[in-house]
This record gives C-alpha cells, sequence and structure tokens, in this order.
C-alpha cells in the first residue's frame, strides 16, 4: 500500500496506491470532477434511508468507474447488485406513496359515510382495510430491499484518484518529498531495540506464555502503563 500526497484547495489529502483492500482515506472519496464528473446537489433522503451515507444516484450514474475500482482494489462487491436494489427500492417507495395517497383519500371519503348508501360504506371499509393491509406489506418489504441495498452498497469501496498508480508499491510516484530525512552519528536503533536495552520490554517470556509476537512491560514502562 502506498499513500501519494495530493493537494486540493491547500488542504493535505492522500490518495492509497492499493493492488488489493479497500479503503481509501475519506479525503478522496469524492473528488467526482477528478474523473471529469459534475456532481449535482446531494439527493434528499427520507427518514428510512437517512442512516445511509452512500449517494446511490451518484453511484448508478458511474456504474462501470465503480466496477472498474472493485477490479482493481480486488474486493468482493457487486455494483450492478447496488444499482438494481435501488431501483427496485424507488420502484417500491414510489408504490407506497401511491397506496398512502389512496387512504388518505378513502379516509377523507369515511367522513361522507352518512351520506353514502350501506353498499357504499361497506365498500369504503373494504378499500380501507385492503389498502392497510397492503402498505403494511410493503414496508416489510422495502424495509428488506433497503437492508439488502445498504449491506451490498457498504461493500463498495471508494473511488480511486485517478493519478493513483495501480498495482504493487514498486509502481507508486512520489508528487513531492517534504523536508529531508534526519542523520545522525551514531547508530539508531527501533522503539524495541531500545526498550530490550533499558529492560521495559521482555519478549522472552512472553513468547514461552503467549507465542510470538507478544511481550510484557517491565519496571518504568509497566509503570506507566497503569
Amino acid at each position: 500500500m502506498q499513500a501519494t500526497r495530493v493537494y486540493r484547495n491547500g488542504i493535505l489529502g492522500f490518495c492509497l496506491n492499493m493492488g488489493s483492500g479497500r479503503r481509501v482515506l475519506e479525503s478522496c472519496r469524492w473528488w467526482p470532477e477528478c474523473w471529469g464528473i459534475k456532481r449535482g446537489s446531494p439527493p434528499r433522503r427520507s427518514a428510512r434511508t437517512r442512516c445511509s451515507v452512500v449517494d446511490f444516484r451518484f453511484v448508478s450514474a458511474n456504474a462501470e468507474l465503480y466496477q472498474e475500482t472493485i477490479r482493481n482494489r480486488k474486493v468482493d462487491a457487486d455494483v450492478h447488485q447496488v444499482v438494481g436494489l435501488y431501483e427496485e427500492f424507488k420502484k417500491l417507495r414510489a408504490e407506497e406513496s401511491q397506496l398512502r395517497s389512496a387512504r388518505n383519500e378513502n379516509a377523507g371519503q369515511m367522513k361522507k359515510m352518512k351520506a353514502m348508501t350501506a353498499e357504499e360504506r361497506e365498500q369504503c371499509i373494504l378499500e380501507g382495510k385492503e389498502l392497510k393491509a397492503r402498505i403494511a406489506e410493503l414496508e416489510l418489504e422495502l424495509q428488506r430491499v433497503e437492508t439488502s441495498l445498504n449491506e451490498e452498497a457498504a461493500k463498495l469501496p471508494n473511488l480511486i484518484h485517478p493519478d493513483a498508480p495501480i498495482g504493487p508499491e514498486e509502481n507508486a510516484a512520489v508528487l513531492q518529498m517534504v523536508g529531508s530525512k534526519p542523520e545522525f552519528d551514531f547508530e539508531v536503533k527501533s522503539h524495541l531495540e531500545l526498550g530490550e536495552a533499558l529492560d521495559l520490554f521482555d519478549f522472552e517470556n512472553a513468547a514461552r506464555v503467549a507465542g510470538n509476537k507478544f511481550y510484557y512491560l517491565r519496571n518504568e514502562a509497566a509503570r506507566m502503563r497503569q
């Protein structure tokens, strides 16, 4: 994994050059203008979808770009499934809106039941019950589709910046070096070497108990931990 420094509006951000994996820093996530894409205003979300942070309209309009990113990042995701679920969600939501409008109209008719015949009253009541039952069924279906939609959308990787090289770390390009590497007139040791030399870490006994890559804190290090 290689981080490439980029600047946008004077703000330092990083894009990750990744042959595999899926995450990229948020500073690079929504830069559609980098791909020549113009973004409109953010989509309005209902209470049902307000927890989602995915712009499904943007994903649908740029499905092939996402599919290419999925291939380059080698992640298990399917943007076309997300687009299909989003279309199904929109269709169900539109149907729900129509049914609720019909139910409101039916409720208004019930206020005039005194002027109806017995047959008309019975028909009005029956229609109200059918609408209520259908709306309840539709809400369950919407919940199922929304859950699947958010689960699949969560698998989508962030888009790779178009200037970020694809492949192993050797393909990464350094855009700018800030400062210089410090030089010392003595051998530089890692924090592990320093800690062991100062009797702060105990790797040998910890490895016997918990295996390699474990350690005990000793003396001042243990007191600092407390």
